[in-house]
């Protein structure tokens, strides 16, 4: 009995003394000039998150803060034995209101905050991609191509082209009209072939039963802020801003004034996205 006493003081003095240098360990960092700088800068540096905007129907996605992770970025610069603020360790804060997994909501536009925006192509049953696929890729520049469903069954190929050039795929469906079959393998064909984690549908007028249909197979919906007509040129230059969302037919007209359309936007300090992109909340530390 004496000899279990014995080995329970122990025990006892043991988590004791873990306990008290532990605490000890925590109060000695708590006055390193490392860690009173750290705190000094969170304030600084910390971004708080901004909510998506819901109004009605629609959603536009908001925007992730950002906060310093304190302890981790303390024990990086300890190694190095300085105040480093190259050094520090961030953490998203992630907005409440998000547009993540939101299908329900049609989305008009991405985030105002940040100089991005995104080009969709429409393309129906007898539309020519190849020269808008030539001059984007002078560019450097990922798009959208929303597929019409006959256009698909005529062009494997092309259709392999824009996967491989990492371009996005959205479902049109047949030509707009989102039928059980045709919504379906299309959407089948963009998630197997096409690898796509995010799917996308569209439409230019608000449509519940097109919204419900994105809805039942994760779809995203889209509705542009900006439809171009028959001069899309001037369309870009009255209206481009910061999170457009712009769709284009692709005829003539287009052809040739997409590259006085990349000059414009590039001139504007605005960078040409995918909608998975343009709908990232994420923030970069």
């Amino acid at each position: 009995m004496k000899k279990f006493f014995q080995v329970l003081g122990f025990i006892v003095l043991f988590i004791f003394s873990f306990y008290y240098t532990e605490k000890t360990v925590s109060v000695v960092k708590e006055y390193d000039d490392i860690m009173i700088k750290i705190k000094e800068k969170s304030e600084e540096y910390n971004l708080n998150s901004t909510d998506a905007v819901i109004d009605g129907n629609t959603i536009i996605p908001g925007l992730s803060g950002r906060k310093i992770d304190i302890n981790k970025s303390y024990n990086r610069m300890r190694r190095y034995g300085k105040y480093d603020e190259n050094l520090l360790i961030y953490k998203n804060v992630l907005p409440s209101k998000t547009v993540k997994n939101n299908y329900n909501h049609y989305i008009i536009s991405g985030s105002k905050e940040k100089k991005e925006v995104s080009l969709i192509f429409i393309v129906r049953r007898k539309t020519d991609i190849k020269n808008i696929l030539k001059i984007l890729d002078v560019y450097g520049i990922k798009a959208n191509f929303f597929i019409d469903y006959n256009w698909l069954e005529d062009n494997n190929d092309l259709f392999l082209d824009l996967v491989r050039k990492d371009h996005l795929i959205g479902n049109l469906g047949d030509n707009m009209r989102y039928t059980e079959s045709s919504f379906a393998w299309i959407d089948t064909v963009i998630k197997r072939v096409g690898k796509q984690k995010d799917r996308f549908c569209y439409t230019e007028k608000f449509d519940e039963k097109k919204l419900n249909t994105c809805l039942a197979n994760k779809n995203y919906m889209i509705k542009p802020s900006i439809k171009t007509n028959e001069y899309p040129y001037k369309d870009i230059k009255n209206s481009i801003k910061k999170g457009s969302i712009v769709s284009f037919e692709v005829n003539n007209n287009l052809n040739r004034e997409i590259i006085n359309i990349i000059e414009y936007i590039k001139s504007k300090d605005l960078e040409i996205v995918t909608l998975d992109k343009i709908i990232d909340e994420s923030i970069n530390n």
